[in-house]
């Protein structure tokens, strides 16, 4: 496994700049690794309850009776990483949880074997039914922003929640060279990591497509093949739908439940006002088993708003958010942390790791792409619900 843009630029300097001791760890450090790995897992890993891991006095039980503790405590460096693999991918198998780079013991060009398929790799595997319907339909761009052709209905579409620390100023000027050319750009990066489209700046450029546009009365949100991103873009997606956000937490670890408000200033001008929202339209949002992570907690939270229509079929979960760690011999790996995105519903706290159901079904992969059949069933949704308020 290389070195990515995960974990920040410094990967690359760490591996070529420290000394690599390629071989076998010794007893000791060996040891100190299995118990270091075993107390942060205990302590951090916020999955335990649902996965039957409480079942367990402790992580080092749990390897006991799975029987890899002595893969995991092994003193052969590959040894251990593939043991450890197998724990994120498949014994965890959250989608959350994965193992990353290489400890130096091993080397970074070493290939750590897959052991066993976990679930989140055969339903990723299924899900690709969606992605190649949505090629099917557009080709290689696939537009962030398209309206029908009764000029009602905006259909948003991105597969990246992303955030970054630019300021106003820099957000504007992102908007605003994604909106130039007609919008060239905008509808050139749905399925990419590009810097120039992050989602705020992404979302404040169809805002002002939006509000320019006196016909639209409909908002579709397509996350169909979003497979989540960061908490921030999250959250200011969520307040431009509904006008505020609301992010609720629990620690299933110590018990501790916390709920965070948002507003988002969409428009970037300073001032939090009926520009920066399109709550007063008929909002909707497309979810499929593709929609995980962020791109589930949203859908979640537009529908414990009783504001905004689920369409699709059921969301992947992804509860927790993502812990980044590294074990004492430098190998690096994430997991599911104890920060667990949740709803509230009467008072309680329900993590939403079943994933998110639909109000009405599209069984179809190819019916998510199909402007004519959104255009139909937003209309016809829409329609009823004036008929019967």
């Amino acid at each position: 496994m290389r070195p990515g843009s995960y974990y920040g630029s410094d990967l690359e300097e760490y591996y070529s700049t420290t000394m690599i001791r390629e071989g076998d760890r010794s007893e000791a450090l060996a040891a100190y690794c299995y118990n270091e790995l075993c107390i942060n897992l205990d302590f951090n890993y916020g999955l335990k309850a649902i996965h039957g891991i409480e079942a367990f006095p402790d992580f080092d039980h749990y390897f006991f009776a799975a029987g890899i503790k002595n893969d995991l405590k092994s003193r052969n460096s590959l040894t251990f990483a593939t043991a450890l693999k197998d724990v994120c991918e498949f014994y965890f198998g959250d989608g959350h949880s994965n193992y990353y780079y290489n400890s130096l013991y091993l080397g970074v060009n070493t290939e750590v074997p897959m052991l066993h398929v976990g679930s989140w790799t055969e339903t990723s595997l299924r899900n690709q039914q969606y992605k190649e319907a949505r090629q099917s339909h557009y080709g290689d761009t696939v537009p962030a922003y398209e309206v029908t052709s009764d000029g009602k209905t905006a259909i948003v579409r991105f597969d990246h929640l992303t955030a970054s620390d630019k300021n106003a100023e820099a957000q504007i000027a992102g908007r605003n060279t994604l909106l130039a050319n007609s919008g060239t750009l905008l509808n050139s990066y749905v399925d990419k990591d590009e810097d120039t489209y992050e989602t705020m700046a992404m979302i404040s450029a169809v805002n002002e497509k939006i509000k320019d546009d006196t016909k639209i009365k409909n908002i579709v949100l397509d996350l169909s093949c979003n497979g989540g991103g960061t908490n921030h873009a999250a959250c200011f997606v969520i307040a431009w739908m509904l006008g505020y956000c609301k992010f609720d937490f629990r620690n299933p670890i110590t018990g501790v439940k916390w709920s965070a408000t948002y507003f988002a200033d969409v428009d970037f001008n300073g001032d939090y006002d009926d520009r920066d929202s399109v709550k007063d339209k008929n909002l909707f949002c497309i979810i499929s088993p593709n929609s995980f992570s962020c791109g589930n907690m949203v859908p979640a939270v537009l529908k414990a708003s009783d504001r905004v229509t689920i369409l699709g079929t059921p969301s992947s979960g992804g509860t927790s958010c993502v812990q980044p760690s590294c074990t004492a011999d430098g190998t690096i790996f994430r997991y599911s942390s104890k920060n667990v995105m949740c709803t509230v519903k009467n008072g309680s706290f329900y993590d939403i790791d079943k994933g998110v159901e639909p109000h009405y079904s599209i069984n179809v992969p190819a019916n998510f792409y199909d402007k004519n059949i959104i255009q139909a069933l937003v209309n016809n949704i829409t329609q009823t619900n004036v008929a019967n308020p």
